[in-house]
């Protein structure tokens, strides 16, 4: 395997471990809300809610308006 092609495998992994660690966070966030507001844990919303998060984390920088 050249460098290249093990520099992109490397690249696509570390992505793919962001992308799972922000879902396991968002899905653990909103399994404790539903657990104690009492109503059941859905999949589909916590990827609803977590595809929020991630467009949310696209386009609101932590720095973008400071001033």
């Amino acid at each position: 395997m050249s460098n290249t092609i093990g520099t992109i495998i490397r690249a696509f992994g570390i992505m793919a471990w962001l992308i799972a660690g922000w879902f396991c966070a968002v899905a653990a966030l909103y399994a404790a809300v539903v657990w104690i507001v009492g109503l059941p844990f859905s999949l589909g919303h916590a990827g609803i809610l977590f595809s929020i998060v991630l467009l949310l984390r696209m386009v609101y920088p932590r720095n973008v308006f400071k001033g």
